[in-house]
């Protein structure tokens, strides 16, 4: 049985599949919640979505700071390479 345990300073929290039905079993303290099959495997798919959103946001969001890096340092990116851009001024707005 595959059985994870988080802790934090003021809480544990278990989780482990039952190998009979297949539910989902939550336990804070001393209370245990018990999910369902079909309704952990819905909230598995969407955690997997939203994990999927938050990556690509993720690669999206490094992707434009290197960009804007490139242009304050005056570099040009060429397939992995970096050029140094001569002669190029900026102006204080």
């Amino acid at each position: 049985m595959l059985k994870y345990t988080f802790e934090t300073a003021e809480r544990e929290l278990k989780t482990w599949v039952d190998p009979e039905n297949g539910s989902l079993n939550i336990q804070i303290g001393d209370e245990t919640v018990n999910i369902p099959h079909q309704i952990g495997a819905e909230m598995i798919g969407v955690l997997r979505q939203k994990q999927t959103i938050f990556q690509e946001v993720e690669r999206k969001k490094n992707s434009s700071w290197s960009k804007f890096m490139e242009s304050l340092s005056g570099q040009k990116s060429d397939q992995g390479r970096y050029h140094a851009l001569k002669d190029q001024k900026y102006k204080a707005a």
